[in-house]
């Protein structure tokens, strides 16, 4: 899960579990190569937008004006980053023209969510792995792509997998960057 908080954030994401994201951006992120179901509480009205991602497109938003502000940096040799602080998704272009008004961040780029879930399709394209190549069960032909965290090397279902963020396979880190706690059962 990319941008997974452990603590509630004004975004969450259900694929098919419920989990908050830090920025709006990382609704879309998440989004790729997966259907989800977005919701973002306005920082400035408070009002929600809820956005459906199916195969890659945005197939619901409410309310359709809904606008996100997105920093990315790039260092030399390095993926882009998300500065979520820069990044939040706003139901409208008036609170986001009242938020920039204070705003004293980094400058960022302003999309309409399907602009962006183009944009973070590129941007997931950057950070996946090498892909594998593993056999099936009938033809050796066929290949499997594993997306991989380009922060700490692991793949999804390595790190859901795992007890605990230190105890994930394939992670190249001290602590696993990409692994969440399972909710507590109720």
């Amino acid at each position: 899960m990319i941008g997974a908080s452990r603590s509630p954030t004004p975004y969450k994401v259900k694929t098919p579990k419920e989990q908050y994201v830090l920025c709006g951006a990382d609704i879309l992120l998440n989004a790729v190569g997966h259907d989800l179901e977005g919701e973002a509480t306005c920082v400035i009205c408070g009002r929600s937008t809820r956005v459906t991602v199916a195969e890659g497109e945005i197939s619901k938003l409410e309310p359709v004006s809904a606008v996100l502000h997105v920093v990315e940096i790039r260092s030399p040799g390095q993926n882009a980053q998300i500065v979520c602080e820069g990044s939040p998704l706003f139901d409208k272009e008036e609170c986001l023209q009242s938020w920039l008004k204070t705003y004293k961040g980094l400058p960022g780029r302003v999309y309409s969510l399907q602009e962006y879930m183009d944009r973070a399709s590129e941007l997931i394209s950057e950070r996946v792995g090498p892909a594998r190549s593993e056999p099936k069960k009938h033809s050796i032909s066929k290949i499997l792509r594993v997306m991989r965290c380009a922060d700490c090397d692991c793949s999804p279902a390595e790190c859901s997998d795992s007890k605990s963020a230190m105890d994930c396979p394939s992670c190249r880190l001290e602590s696993c960057c990409c692994w969440v706690a399972p909710a507590a059962a109720s």
